[in-house]
């Protein structure tokens, strides 16, 4: 069976999420369009097919669930306000009937103990008190409705409210995402930073290690060539070395040898 308009509820749920019906009327049509495939899909194999025969009446009866379902979603905005109000009111009125019979009894009761007596104190005390209520500035009056309720909120109000709410959310939302997006891009920026640092610093550890290993080997090469040339000539005394310098000055001895004895004259040119 050919079905020119496929349709499932997890398209309807998707569009649902991502605001893409315009009107309540398109949603209706997509979910009246999932039963009446079902129906048409199944209609000729469901005298054959237990399956079929299975998934064609649980259709129906589903499809009837969907209009009485659609028939209470498409309640007009006054019919449901009017019917809201209607129920406080009875409930209003139950409340004020039950307080008004707990009164007569209490003031049956005060009469058979106080004969003579009455309580009129409370009564007054309490019109009195409702008197200055409806007096306020801000009070309107309701159409079927004479009550005033603090809590009485309109369903046009509720949507306002609701629709404030949202656009409230969705600025709050693109500032969060702004500012994440700027977050984002700082913590990168100063990895990148980092990493730039880090590898500036290991290329100069490195090139100060080999300077200072070169210089290492330059010293040793030079010490090296220092010991192979002491060894080569070696050193003389510091008396010999004085002797060779060229701006020592020159000791001249003057002996006479008419006054010195034969023996130590002899003894003499010998220690020379």
């Amino acid at each position: 069976m050919y079905i020119s308009k496929p349709i499932a509820w997890d398209l309807c749920y998707q569009k649902l999420r991502e605001r893409k019906y315009n009107s309540i009327g398109e949603t209706v049509a997509d979910l009246r369009l999932i039963f009446s495939n079902a129906l048409k899909y199944n209609e000729k194999a469901r005298e054959i097919d237990k399956v079929s025969a299975e998934a064609y009446d649980s259709a129906i009866h589903m499809s009837a669930k969907l209009e009485a379902a659609i028939d209470r979603m498409l309640l007009t905005v006054g019919d449901r306000i009017g019917r809201e109000r209607i129920d406080m009111m009875n409930t209003h009125r139950q409340q004020e009937a039950e307080e008004r019979a707990r009164e007569e009894a209490m003031k049956l009761q005060w009469e058979k103990e106080h004969p003579g007596t009455t309580m009129e104190v409370k009564t007054k005390l309490r019109i009195t008190h409702r008197s200055s209520y409806r007096k306020r500035p801000t009070d309107f009056d309701l159409p079927f409705f004479d009550e005033e309720d603090d809590n009485e909120e309109s369903h046009a109000d509720t949507i306002s409210n609701a629709k404030a709410l949202y656009e409230k959310q969705l600025k709050q939302r693109a500032a969060m995402r702004k500012m994440s997006l700027a977050i984002g891009i700082s913590v990168f920026k100063r990895l990148e930073e980092r990493a730039t640092a880090k590898s500036w610093a290991y290329q100069m550890a490195q090139k100060t290690h080999l300077e200072r290993i070169r210089v290492r080997e330059e010293e040793e090469a030079i010490k090296t060539a220092k010991a192979k040339e002491d060894m080569r000539k070696p050193k003389g005394s510091l008396v010999s070395a004085a002797l060779e310098s060229v701006d020592r000055k020159q000791i001249k001895l003057a002996l006479d040898v008419k006054l010195i004895k034969p023996k130590k004259h002899k003894k003499l040119l010998t220690s020379l």
